[in-house]
């Protein structure tokens, strides 16, 4: 009769330790991955717009893909300078 009542005990205490401990930890590890997913793909469809430069006096920033002018001393956006 004591390992009847015994076993009934650890399966009542394994049952509580399943839910309140299991399974909102399970239900928070999917909702944090459902907000990292949702997180990349709206970063993934951001894309920097593309500008095209118009010939030799122009090149592009190695700092940041800027375009710059030749006659100018840094990249206007990131300060990026080739002296």
């Amino acid at each position: 009769m004591d390992r009847v009542s015994d076993f009934g005990v650890l399966w009542i205490l394994f049952v509580a330790l399943v839910i309140y401990v299991f399974i909102p930890l399970a239900l928070s590890s999917l909702v944090v991955w459902i907000l990292i997913k949702i997180l990349r793909t709206q970063n993934k469809n951001k894309k920097a717009p593309y500008q095209e430069h118009g010939g030799r006096e122009e090149f592009r920033c190695l700092g940041c893909g800027a375009i710059i002018n030749s006659k100018q001393e840094s990249c206007q956006a990131c300060g990026w300078t080739w002296k």
